[in-house]
């Protein structure tokens, strides 16, 4: 084979944030044990689970998800423009009688 594939090299990016499991029980004991009564007999796997800690990309960041946001509606906009203008250059009345 002439153009065989080759791994180049190998990378692991561990982001900033840290959670610990214990923080992670914490939070999800606090948001949701008034919710669900059986929650204190569900929170018991952040202990069986064997997860040390998680990591998190990084906080919320509001300019980030407004700019997301408005890269999706300009998508969702160019994707049904298209379409629209074909419909609108259709005849209603042909349409409707079927020829």
């Amino acid at each position: 084979m002439p153009n065989s594939v080759k791994l180049l090299s190998i990378g692991t990016a561990v982001p900033s944030h840290i959670i610990d499991q214990k923080e992670a029980r914490e939070a999800a004991t606090a948001v949701f044990s008034p919710r669900y009564a059986e929650f204190s007999r569900l929170s018991k796997v952040f202990e069986s689970s064997g997860i040390m800690r998680r990591f998190g990309v990084r906080p919320i960041d509001a300019v980030t998800f407004a700019a997301a946001a408005g890269v999706l509606v300009m998508a969702a906009l160019a994707a049904s423009y298209v379409p629209a203008r074909r419909a609108a250059a259709v005849d209603p009345v042909q349409t409707l009688t079927g020829q």
